[in-house]
């Protein structure tokens, strides 16, 4: 059995980006991972303009009464001011030359054709210089970086319309259980809705990937075997919820014994000790427990991370330090990630921690680590993990 640490560096090891490069338009690039550093080929802003409405005049005019010589609206290109005057100017307006400051309007008083400027100027007042945002030949995104609604942004201002980005990768994914049936049936004795299906596809869709549903797959070898089997020449990772643990009925550990490699099995933590990971030709395996709160945590604690490295990009789970207000009295020897919530800035826990209950998942907006051995007091420190970076 591997620690949390362990594990995380095994699947860090592992987990490699062998996806081909190719072009989209920004339009559609939202949430892909860059290919290769981009570089500005122009300016920002491209020449010295004006932050503010107000008059462009040389400082050496000081506090007096000029007049205006020109009008300077945004997307104009100015004359040459000249000597003694002022020009009005407008927000994003280009600085004519002989100008080196620009005064507000407020502290101007229009006068016919003259203005009154009563306050003092002063050298690049209200003036954005040409390049101090971005210049020529500065890494305005680098390579492996998720592409965010500011970044769109970002490479529209420097005139890129397509960029270099990793395909997509593809995920399948399957739950296992005989006792499973779909919500919009009648639920009968012995069975139970299939709730990880759902989650686990809606944890899927949050990384903008491709995704595979098979569905549920009978519990027995063969059914196990072929799922998998048809699942490694579709997709780059397989990741199923169920199977994996030690009873009689379960197969996955043994499909995939009989097909790939098992490279990990059993993590030192609680829920989700039953995690698996595993090889088939090219396609990684990732075997998540069946009950419902370990799928979840193991998918976002150790699933998220690699399937995030598969695609090219790096990531690093958030957390935040906070102030206990429970108790835990019982010593454990695996690491406990319990659910917990944020109120007043202090975290309270769930009253049931069991791996079944969903429900906690929607009450918490965060899990605490309680480490290995550990006794927690009333006003302890805990290591806090929000939710809200899984979109969840």
């Amino acid at each position: 059995m591997k620690t949390v640490e362990q594990a995380l560096e095994i699947l860090k090891n592992y987990a490699k980006n062998k996806q081909e490069i190719e072009t989209v338009d920004i339009q559609f690039c939202l949430g892909r991972v860059i290919a290769k550093d981009i570089c500005s080929t122009v300016n920002i802003p491209p020449y010295d303009n004006s932050a503010m409405d107000g008059f462009a005049i040389n400082h050496h005019i000081g506090q007096a009464e000029v007049e205006i010589s020109q009008r300077i609206p945004a997307g104009t290109s100015p004359k040459p001011l000249k000597e003694n005057t002022a020009a009005r100017i407008f927000t994003g307006a280009f600085i004519p030359q002989g100008a080196d400051c620009v005064v507000i309007q407020e502290q101007c008083e229009i006068k016919d054709n003259k203005v009154d400027i009563f306050a003092k100027a002063v050298i690049g007042q209200n003036i954005r210089k040409q390049g101090e945002d971005v210049q020529i030949g500065d890494i305005v995104l680098k390579k492996g970086q998720k592409i965010r609604p500011q970044d769109m942004g970002m490479l529209a201002s420097i005139g890129i319309n397509k960029i270099a980005v990793y395909k997509k990768i593809t995920v399948a994914f399957f739950s296992t259980g005989d006792e499973l049936i779909e919500p919009g049936n009648e639920l009968t004795k012995g069975k139970i809705y299939n709730s990880n299906r759902w989650t686990l596809l809606g944890l899927l869709q949050t990384m903008n990937i491709n995704i595979l549903d098979l569905g549920i797959i009978k519990d027995d070898f063969q059914s196990t075997k072929n799922a998998l089997e048809t699942a490694s020449k579709k997709a780059d990772i397989i990741i199923s919820t169920g199977g994996v643990s030690v009873g009689e009925e379960d197969y996955v550990k043994s499909a995939l014994e009989n097909l790939g490699e098992l490279m990990m099995y059993k993590v030192k933590m609680k829920p989700g000790k039953p995690f698996t990971l595993g090889l088939i030709d090219s396609s990684y395996f990732l075997g998540l427990p069946g009950n419902p709160v370990s799928a979840f945590t193991v998918f976002n604690l150790f699933a998220r991370p690699f399937i995030t490295q598969c695609m090219g990009s790096n990531y690093q789970i958030q957390t935040q330090e906070v102030i206990t207000n429970f108790a835990w009295n019982r010593k454990g020897e695996r690491r406990e990630y319990a659910r917990a919530k944020l109120i007043n800035g202090k975290a309270e826990i769930y009253h049931s921690q069991s791996s079944g209950v969903l429900s906690s998942t929607i009450w918490a907006d965060g899990l605490v680590i309680i480490m290995e051995e550990s006794i927690i007091k009333k006003g302890d420190k805990i290591t806090f993990i929000p939710f809200n970076q899984w979109g969840c």
